[in-house]
C-alpha cells in the first residue's frame, strides 16, 4: 500500500498536480527583509572581521576596475547580514562615501526592481520609469563622479547575465589616476609608475593627448612596451607627426601601433583588409589562410605569386576530385567543405608542400589515401564531421609508432600553439599491438600546457602516463577518454579548469577517481558535465568537486553548478555518491546499484537539482541516507521533473524536497 501511495505521488509531480486540499499559499514563506539598521552594542566578537572588511572597503588596494565588489559568504545564520550592517553604519564608511544604498534582494533577482530600489535610495525620490534603459540612464547620472557604496543583501543569483545588466549603470568613466594606471599596466605590466618616476610627467602628457580614451591608451601602451624604458623614447612617441594627420582621437594611436610592427607582422595585419567590413572570422582559420599564402614568408626560393597556393572546394554538387590536383605541387592549403565526394584521391599525397588539409562535413566520404605519410610538410589535418569515414589515414594512427624515440621527435611540449589534441590509436586490439610501447609513446607525447581540449581514443595500456595528472595543465577544459580497452585505474586527475568530462566504452576500467594515492583531491570549480558510459567493470566513482569535511556543507562553499551528470551501462557499480550541485541527473542500466546518495551534509537531494531520471535499476533499494526534519531543512525545492522506471526493488526514498513539493 505504501508503495502504491508513493507511485501516485510521483505521478502527481510529473503531471504538475497537487494532492487534494494541498493548495496552501506560500506567501507566508517569504523571507522577512532585513534593513540597514543595527544595534551595534549587542554585537559581540566580530571585531577582527569588521577590521578586515573595513580595510578592503577603504584601502588603496589595486583594482582593475573603478567599481570594486566584495562578497560576504557563509552558512545561514553565521552573521553575514549583521556584518554588512555594521560596515554600512560605520562612521569611517559614512564619511568616505558620498552616496549609500541598501537593497534586500532575497529569492528573485529582478534587475528592474533592484535598480529601482537603488535609484530611490540614492536620489531620495520615488520615480516611475517606462523601461530599464531610462532607469539605468537616470541612475548613472546620479552616480557619476560620486563615491558610493551599495549593499545587496540576501543574494542567491548565479546568472552572470543578470549581474552584468545590473552593473552597467554602476561603472562610470575612469578617473585621472585610473587612466594613468591603465597606461602603466599596458606599457610596464605594473599598476603605477612608482618604479619609474622619471616617466610620470610624460605619461600624464600622453594621457592628455589620448584624452583619457581606454582603447587609445591600451594601443599606445603596447607600442611603448616593445621599447626600452627610457624617457626619450616616450617623448619621441608623444612628438610623432602622426598625431597631426587625423582629427580622430583613435586613428593616430592605431597607426602608431601599426607602424611600430616589424615588417613581417605588418603583412599579416594588412591581409585582414581583404575581408569586408564587419566580417566575422575565426582566429584559427585566419592563421591557416596566412599559411596558405606564405605568411610569414616561407623559405621556398623565388616562387611566382601567380602559382595557386590555396584551393577550397565547397558545394554539395561536387562529387569527384579531379586527378589533376596532383600537379599543383606548390599547393599549401586544400579544403573540401560540405561536398558529396566519396574519396580523397591518392594524387593528393603527391602534394609535397601541402601544409593544411581540411575535409569537413562531407557526408558521403568513406575513403582516404593510403599514402598520407608522403605529406611530410602537413601541419594541420581536420577530418571532422564525416560520418561514413571509419578509418584514419595509413600512418596517422599512433599504434604504428614502434619506436618511442619518434614520439620524442614530435616535440609536442614545445608546440605551444596546440590547444586541441586528438591522440588516437587503431581500433583493432590484436597481437600486433604492444601495450608497453604505447605507454612509452604516450609518455613522450606530452603536449604544451596551453592545451584546452584532449581526446584519447583506443589507447592500449592499463595506465596513463604521469603527465596526465599534472596540475600544470590548468587550461584544459574538455577531456574525453574512449575505448581504452585495458585501462584499469584512473587516479589523481588534476585539471582545475575542466568543464566537460567523458569516459566511455572502457571494458577494463575499475576505478575512476580524482583522489591520488594519499587520498587527497583537487577541486573542479568549473566542471559542468560528467558522462560515464559503458564501463561494465567500474566499481568506484570518486570525483572530488570541492573539499568535503564533516562539519560544513560543501555545497554552500561554491556557486558553480554542474548542469548534467549521465551514467549508463556501469553494471558493476553498487553505489554512487552524486555531486551536491547538480542540476540534471540521469542514470540508466546500472543493474548492480543498490543505493544512490548525494554529497551534502544531510545526504538529502540538493537544492540545485531540477531533473532526476533513474531507469533499469533492478537492485536499487534506497535513495538518500538520513532522515531530515522537513520543517527545519534549509533546502529550497526546485525539482521540476522526476522519473523512475525499471526499479522493482526500490523501497526507501529519503528526499525532503519531494516531501516539500507534496505538501505545498
Amino acid at each position: 500500500m505504501a508503495t502504491e501511495t508513493m507511485k501516485r505521488k510521483f505521478n502527481d509531480i510529473s503531471s504538475g498536480s497537487k494532492s487534494p486540499g494541498e493548495h496552501r499559499s506560500n506567501r507566508n514563506d517569504k523571507r522577512l527583509e532585513e534593513t540597514s539598521l543595527v544595534e551595534g552594542s549587542t554585537i559581540l566578537g566580530r571585531e577582527v572581521d569588521q577590521e578586515a572588511l573595513l580595510n578592503k572597503l577603504l584601502g588603496d588596494e589595486a583594482c582593475n576596475q573603478n567599481v570594486r565588489m566584495l562578497s560576504i559568504v557563509g552558512l545561514g545564520g553565521i552573521g553575514r547580514t549583521t556584518l554588512a550592517q555594521l560596515m554600512y553604519n560605520n562612521k569611517k564608511v559614512r564619511d568616505h562615501f558620498e552616496l549609500k544604498a541598501w537593497v534586500c534582494v532575497s529569492d528573485e533577482f529582478d534587475v528592474l526592481a533592484i535598480s529601482r530600489a537603488m535609484y530611490q535610495a540614492v536620489s531620495g525620490e520615488e520615480k516611475t520609469f517606462s523601461n530599464l534603459d531610462l532607469l539605468h540612464v537616470s541612475l548613472k547620472e546620479k552616480l557619476t563622479n560620486k563615491r558610493f557604496i551599495l549593499v545587496l543583501d540576501d543574494v542567491w543569483n548565479e546568472d552572470h547575465e543578470k549581474w552584468t545588466n545590473l552593473e552597467k549603470p554602476l561603472k562610470g568613466a575612469p578617473g585621472k589616476e585610473d587612466v594613468l594606471s591603465l597606461l602603466a599596466k599596458s606599457s610596464l605590466d605594473d599598476h603605477n609608475f612608482d618604479k619609474h618616476p622619471s616617466l610620470i610627467s610624460v605619461a600624464r602628457l600622453i594621457v592628455k593627448k589620448c584624452k583619457g580614451l581606454p582603447l587609445v591608451l591600451i594601443a599606445i601602451g603596447r607600442v611603448l612596451k616593445g621599447k626600452e624604458i627610457v624617457k626619450v623614447d616616450w617623448e619621441n612617441l608623444l612628438k610623432s607627426e602622426i598625431w597631426k594627420e587625423n582629427k580622430s582621437d583613435i586613428l593616430p594611436a592605431l597607426k602608431l601601433s601599426y607602424y611600430d610592427l616589424p615588417q613581417h607582422l605588418k603583412q599579416l595585419f594588412a591581409y585582414c583588409s581583404l575581408f569586408p567590413k564587419d566580417y566575422l572570422f575565426k582566429k584559427d582559420k585566419l592563421v591557416l589562410l596566412w599559411m596558405a599564402d606564405g605568411f610569414p614568408k616561407q623559405d621556398k626560393g623565388s616562387m611566382s605569386m601567380e602559382i595557386p597556393k590555396g584551393v577550397k572546394l565547397t558545394r554539395h554538387s561536387i562529387t569527384n576530385v579531379p586527378r589533376s590536383v596532383g600537379v599543383l605541387k606548390h599547393l599549401w592549403y586544400l579544403k573540401f567543405l560540405r561536398t558529396n565526394i566519396k574519396q580523397v584521391l591518392e594524387e593528393v599525397s603527391d602534394l609535397d608542400n601541402l601544409q593544411s588539409l581540411l575535409v569537413h562535413g562531407c557526408k558521403e566520404l568513406c575513403m582516404l589515401p593510403v599514402s598520407f605519410v608522403k605529406l611530410i610538410n602537413l601541419r594541420h589535418l581536420d577530418m571532422s564531421n564525416n560520418p561514413l569515414l571509419r578509418m584514419t589515414p595509413l600512418g596517422i594512427g599512433l599504434e604504428r609508432v614502434k619506436n618511442p624515440q619518434q614520439a620524442n621527435d614530435a616535440n609536442l611540449q614545445k608546440k605551444k600553439g596546440i590547444v586541441n589534441l586528438d591522440m588516437e590509436w587503431g581500433d583493432e586490439f590484436d597481437a600486433s599491438r604492444n601495450s608497453l610501447i604505447e605507454y612509452e609513446v604516450f609518455c613522450r607525447l606530452r603536449p604544451a600546457t596551453k592545451l584546452k581540449k584532449l581526446n584519447i581514443l583506443n589507447y592500449g595500456d592499463v595506465k596513463f602516463p604521469s603527465w596526465f595528472v599534472s596540475p600544470s595543465f590548468d587550461k584544459l577544459a574538455e577531456l574525453r577518454v574512449k575505448v581504452c580497452r585495458y585501462l584499469k585505474h584512473s587516479h589523481g586527475i588534476v585539471f582545475p579548469s575542466l568543464e566537460y568530462l567523458e569516459v566511455s566504452d572502457i571494458d577494463g576500467l575499475e576505478i575512476l577517481s580524482t583522489f591520488d594515492d594519499d587520498k587527497t583531491t583537487e577541486s573542479f570549480p568549473h566542471l559542468r558535465e560528467i558522462h560515464i558510459k559503458d564501463c561494465p567493470k567500474l566499481v568506484e566513482v570518486s570525483i572530488g568537486l570541492i573539499p568535503l569535511n564533516e562539519d560544513n556543507d560543501a555545497c554552500s562553499k561554491t556557486k558553480s553548478v554542474i548542469s548534467y551528470v549521465f551514467l549508463f551501462g556501469c553494471d558493476s557499480l553498487e553505489s554512487y555518491n552524486c555531486p551536491c550541485i547538480v542540476e540534471s541527473l540521469k542514470i540508466f542500466n546500472c543493474c548492480s546499484i543498490k543505493s544512490l546518495t548525494f554529497s551534502t551534509t544531510f545526504r538529502e537531494i540538493p537544492s540545485s537539482l531540477k531533473f532526476l531520471k533513474v531507469g533499469n535499476f533492478s537492485n536499487l533499494v534506497s535513495m538518500g541516507e538520513e532522515e531530515v526534519d522537513v520543517e527545519t531543512s534549509n533546502t529550497k525545492p526546485v525539482l521540476r521533473k522526476v522519473s523512475f522506471f525499471g526499479c522493482d526493488s526500490l523501497e526507501v526514498i529519503i528526499a525532503p524536497i519531494l516531501l516539500r513539493i507534496w505538501r505545498s
